[in-house]
């Protein structure tokens, strides 16, 4: 059955002042003072306004999600992760000119699927309910005027990521 959407992109900043972030995962454990239970109680808040979906931006792959998709499944919120910008900068994708993206996004994915996208038994978290492949793809790839190399690059991202899987 196919339900609808109720959602809030998340992508808090925990800054007072202008400056840039060091990262940009705020599912993490690090950034568990934002939307734990214990901290400010983000996921908590957005279930009592009504939404049943978190749309997330920023992942880095070296940490651990886990968390984050338990207490969102906890209180019946759906999450749709990405992969992170770094995955897309690489050699052998944007930084070569070539737009071949798959091994960068396959090392990105695989990490995620280590730390919290996959279960034990090898299957999603049931807290996942969407993946997006590639965030604001017009920012990282060819513009529209070269639409083979645009294609390429989202083409080579999901076969990064079915390679991970």
């Amino acid at each position: 059955p196919r339900k609808l959407i109720k959602g809030i992109s998340y992508g808090p900043s925990p800054l007072t002042e202008a400056d840039q972030l060091p990262v940009d995962d705020f599912f993490c454990g690090d950034a568990k003072p934002m939307w734990g239970t214990h901290g400010r109680g983000d996921l908590e808040i957005m279930k009592q306004l009504g939404a049943n979906t978190v749309r997330l931006y920023g992942n880095d792959p070296d940490m651990d999600h886990q968390e984050f998709l338990d207490l969102a499944n906890l209180l019946g919120l759906g999450v749709i992760p990405g992969n992170g910008d770094a995955a897309f900068y690489g050699e052998s994708c944007k930084k070569s000119g070539n737009y071949s993206c798959a091994l960068g996004v396959q090392e990105a994915f695989g990490k995620n699927l280590e730390r919290g996208f996959l279960t034990k038994e090898r299957r999603y978290h049931a807290a996942i309910d969407y993946l997006i492949v590639v965030n604001e793809p017009e920012l990282k790839f060819p513009d529209l005027a070269h639409p083979q190399s645009f294609a390429k690059a989202v083409a080579t991202a999901v076969d990064g990521m079915l390679d991970a899987e």
